[in-house]
């Protein structure tokens, strides 16, 4: 699979691959295709390190084979534990685009036990073996190997590595073009190479004896025409995977494109082989060399749209992806609309999709599912049914439906939610009609809270609670009991929903009357139909409110049951969820909603037509609107918007609630949690996104550089990322209660609700930090139950307010430097998606900083200086921490007191380079692991040929030349502020000069040669 020229398809940090789920079983809207509508969803079977290949061996089992070198095996249900099958890690070069590839059981493996792996050796080169089961079934004999091919690859790239048995019973065998750009040595044409071809044999032949396969009689290149005896096809870049459709017997590639164009090619069953598939001359159906003889090719090399060459049945450019991982022909089941249809995905973006042949040569695709990132192959389960392997770690199944539990559970949750919002909308407007009858005091308020605003904010009779509780019971019973319970989408838990309903349902008095309750009401002493007047519009409001609950209640059911025989089918992700409930309130649910907004409008003209306070003044929240339609309006839109807002925040949709709230000013309908008034932390705000960092109400003053609100700790890093010279200040808030769990080697496991702030500042003069900067952005990392979410907030010139700014920005900077020179750049703020490039982890986005190694270290904090570890510890937010002296500990990178040189500079590329170059991360395909625990070695670039782009390597062949820095890819690359050859990729204009001269001293420090 190829990225530019790496075929391994992980983009380098920094660039945006899409959506990573926030957890495995996140799934989004099927749309509908020709063959009627299906909603496709992802079941979570098993976590496996590294998959890399999934298969079965014709029983119910699945065979998953990993990069490092193993093949494991489980049940294919989920939950299932999966042990190990064969282990060959000794065997295998693994890293970047090596390792384990594939595994193809052979057709008589009930009665013969032989199974074929293909994986690359440590020469670098790509071999087929043959293995046999053990008297265990679920152990294979290790001892039992033999090697039937060994083909030889120039480069760590574009290997392919598939291996499948098609329905004649041969082997097919899957080679790329063995690597960089263009296919230089056009290996894809040439007639002397293997590499570039489909390979098929004869495993039943010389069973006993090498070479262990023989030559089908009916290969296309048998016995002259000048290619191998192996070959059945050319003119490949990267076949990564490919498969038969049991149903047909007809062959699909998904062929790696390079520049912009991915396809996938089709052989029809009864093919007689011998098919060039184009590459180099063509890529996709684009020409992609004009003139392929010269210098590189045989003459015999067909020229661009010559009808010898067979051009793919769909391609797709790289503005939806990146790299095709090829998949199979659904024959399963378990989604009826599905069948027949080929599903392959992207692995960058994560899609999957599906293409149908309607018409001859016309195909359409239906968009199924965002998988994330890392979607490396699919699989076919025995029965027909598919499974992917994703995000490096877990292997999933593709499904179509909630189970009972799940949509029980979801449509509780909801039902108990709606019941507590309504329940606060009753208090509220019995909170203004008690304030006008001048009877507050009933109510049961402490003497001195007594008024119509305290009213509001607190629990009267403890109504509110009592329904709480019993949304409390319902999750408990309803989600909790077992995994399998929780919806793999729109669950929140009913701590989420509790935090969200009352201020959402306070959230429509507050639109109607403003911040201050006490002030809006009028007393029937004063005017009697201006109290009516108040009271009848709330009370409408919040009838609509709960009319709009009620539909919904109605249509999620629908929704998530289905139809009559499937017809149409059930939801299965939020975005069909979202897109099921807002057609039902438009249609089905409309004639109530109607009838109760008709009502809301009728009663106010009716109550405000004839009062004595002028009719703005009754409703200030309404930005005193003139006459009674104009309140109608208002309120309509108030019970809309607040309704909307409730739902999203139980759900987390993604609703427009701006479009819904019929015609208020855009972003006018905002989570009332965000609005509320109150001091402290706002915790319910967590869990919603607001549009102004001041609605977390997290700094005391409003200025990120003062104190904290309590419990707000700040904290500081042994050696943090260098972003342009930002001076940085980073703060942890958890809940109350909430303890966060010391780990001794990743980030600090955090309750929900926890918040991390890093605001980044541009120090005038960084010689005098004491005189302050420029605050540009301050970033939120928020736990919320689906997993870790990034916001950036970019700050006004003013620093008065900082705004919640999705797809980043840009801001002009400046400082004087430690020289004493003026410097300047444009400083990049990175988008909500940008920032899972670097935080994507194998569940989502996940913190960086919080590590024992990075906070092992004294602050100043107002009481003195303290160690970091001990003061969290003292003040009761980490458990399980040991003392400091015997917790691991990175140096300062630019204090030659705190650590030796090696360890110094191994801080530094832990800390800028490791969050993308590790096992999981978003640069795995390069090969190197820079954090500083690797032993150094190839994985950390020492004498490793680079991965990169010749263009990006600065025609540099290894990533680290012992002694020798000038001719180091990674000390090239980190004094580089170009695109697509800076590194770190990401919110970097300038070079970080120290950190530079730090790397260069250091690989100027090792010893040894590559040659």
């Amino acid at each position: 699979m190829t990225i530019g020229g790496s075929a391994w398809p992980a983009p380098t940090c920094g660039r945006s691959p899409g959506a990573v789920l926030a957890t495995m079983v996140a799934v989004v809207l099927a749309s509908v295709g020709p063959a009627g509508a299906m909603s496709v969803g992802l079941q979570q079977i098993a976590a496996v390190g590294s998959p890399s290949h999934i298969t079965h061996a014709g029983d119910a089992r699945l065979f998953v084979s990993t990069l490092d070198g193993r093949i494991m095996v489980g049940a294919s249900e989920t939950g299932a534990s999966f042990t190990e099958f064969l282990n060959i890690d000794p065997l295998v070069s693994g890293g970047g685009e090596r390792g384990l590839f594939a595994t193809a059981f052979h057709p008589d493996y009930a009665s013969n036990g032989f199974f074929f792996v293909s994986y690359t050796n440590n020469a670098g080169d790509s071999v087929v073996a043959r293995y046999q089961v053990s008297g265990d079934v679920d152990e294979a004999d290790p001892a039992s190997g033999v090697v039937l091919l060994t083909i030889a690859q120039s480069q760590a790239n574009h290997n392919g590595g598939q291996i499948a048995f098609g329905p004649d019973g041969y082997l097919y065998i899957g080679l790329g073009d063995g690597g960089g750009a263009d296919d230089l040595p056009c290996h894809a044409q040439r007639e002397d190479t293997l590499l570039g071809k489909l390979l098929r044999i004869d495993v039943d032949q010389n069973v006993g004896a090498p070479p262990y396969y023989g030559i089908p009689p009916d290969n296309p290149f048998l016995g002259g025409g000048g290619l191998a005896d192996e070959v059945w096809a050319t003119g490949l870049r990267n076949p990564w995977r490919f498969s038969f459709d049991r149903g047909t017997g007809a062959l699909y590639i998904g062929d790696v494109g390079q520049n912009d164009i991915e396809e996938i090619d089709r052989q029809p069953a009864g093919s007689a082989g011998g098919e060039n598939y184009g590459w180099k001359v063509m890529e996709g159906t684009t020409c992609f060399d004009p003139d392929p003889i010269d210098p590189d090719c045989p003459g015999t090399t067909p020229s661009c749209f010559d009808p010898a060459l067979t051009l793919p049945v769909y391609e797709y450019s790289h503005s939806e992806g990146c790299s095709i991982t090829g998949g199979f022909v659904y024959r399963g089941t378990g989604i009826p609309g599905l069948q027949g249809q080929y599903v392959f995905g992207d692995f960058c973006t994560g899609t999957i999709w599906a293409i149908e042949e309607t018409a001859p040569g016309t195909w359409i695709r239906t968009d199924l599912v965002e998988a994330g990132f890392g979607l490396t192959s699919f699989g076919e389960g025995v029965d027909g049914e598919l499974y992917a392997a994703v995000d490096f770690t877990n292997v999933v199944r593709l499904r179509s439906k909630l189970s009972r539990d799940q949509v029980r559970c979801l449509n509780e949750i909801n039902k108990a939610g709606a019941a507590v919002v309504k329940e606060q909308g009753k208090s509220n407007l019995s909170c203004v009609k008690n304030a006008a009858r001048g009877k507050v005091q009933k109510l049961g308020l402490p003497p001195q809270i007594q008024t119509a605003e305290a009213c509001l904010t607190n629990d009267v009779g403890a109504k509110v609670d009592r329904r709480l509780a019993k949304l409390a019971t319902k999750d408990d019973a309803r989600c909790l009991g077992t995994s399998s319970q929780r919806p793999e989408f729109a669950y929140t838990t009913a701590a989420q929903v509790a935090a969200v309903a009352p201020p959402s349902a306070r959230g429509v008095a507050r639109a109607l009357f403003g911040e201050d309750l006490d002030l809006a009401v009028v007393t029937q002493g004063a005017d009697r139909n201006g109290a009516k007047c108040q009271a009848e519009v709330l009370k409408r409001a919040n009838v609509l409110v709960d009319t709009l609950w009620k539909a919904t209640l109605k249509g999620k059911k629908e929704a998530l049951k289905g139809g009559r025989n499937e017809n149409p089918p059930p939801v299965a992700s939020a975005a069909a969820l979202r897109s099921a409930l807002l057609d039902y309130l438009e249609t089905a649910g409309a004639r109530r909603i109607d009838q109760a907004s008709s009502k809301l409008v009728g009663g106010t003209l009716a109550r405000c037509g004839e009062v004595v306070t002028p009719i703005g003044a009754l409703f200030p929240g309404c930005d005193s609107v003139a006459d009674p339609a104009a309140v109608a309006d208002c309120a309509v839109a108030a019970a809309r918007c607040q309704f909307c807002q409730s739902l999203e925040g139980f759900d987390e949709l993604g609703l427009d609630c701006d479009s819904f709230d019929e015609g208020a000013v855009n972003a006018s309908c905002e989570p009332a949690v965000c609005v509320e008034a109150g001091t402290g932390v706002n915790w319910s705000a967590a869990f919603v996104d607001c549009p102004r960092l001041s609605d977390y109400r997290l700094f005391a003053s409003g200025d990120p550089t003062a104190a904290l609100n309590l419990p707000g700790i700040p904290y500081d890093l042994t050696t943090p990322l260098f972003s342009d010279y930002a001076h940085k200040l980073r703060a942890v808030f958890l809940p109350p209660g909430g303890i966060a769990t010391y780990d001794s080697d990743a980030a600090f496991d955090f309750p929900v609700g926890t918040v991390l702030t890093k605001t980044f500042q541009f120090l005038d003069d960084l010689r005098a930090p004491e005189l302050g900067g420029e605050v540009v952005e301050t970033r939120l990392l928020i736990r919320r139950p689906s997993g870790w979410v990034g916001r950036p907030f970019i700050w006004d010139g003013a620093r008065t307010e900082a705004l919640l700014t999705a797809g980043g920005g840009q801001r002009a900077v400046s400082w004087i430097d430690l020289a004493g020179t003026p410097r300047a750049t444009t400083y990049e703020i990175p988008s909500t998606s940008e920032c899972t490039i670097c935080h994507g982890a194998s569940a989502g986005d996940v913190p960086i900083g919080p590590k024992a190694r990075l906070l092992n270290r004294d602050f100043a904090y107002a009481g003195g200086d303290e160690n970091q570890l001990a003061h969290w510890s003292a003040a009761g937010i980490l458990s399980g921490a040991p003392v400091p002296a015997a917790a691991p500990r990175l140096p300062v990178w630019d204090d030659p007191g705190d650590g030796s040189l090696d360890e110094r500079a191994r801080a530094y590329l832990e800390s800028n380079c490791a969050h993308c170059h590790h096992p999981l991360g978003a640069a795995r395909f390069s090969g190197l692991v820079l954090t500083a625990a690797e032993p150094l070695g190839p994985t950390v670039g020492v004498c490793k040929s680079s991965q990169a782009e010749p263009a990006a390597n600065g025609g540099h062949e290894f990533d680290i030349v012992p002694g020798d820095p000038d001719a180091s890819v990674l000390r090239f690359r980190m004094d580089s502020v170009a695109l697509g050859i800076r590194m770190p990729e990401l919110s970097k204009s300038v070079v970080h000069a120290e950190g530079v001269d730090l790397i260069h001293d250091w690989i100027a420090s090792l010893s040894g040669s590559c040659d």
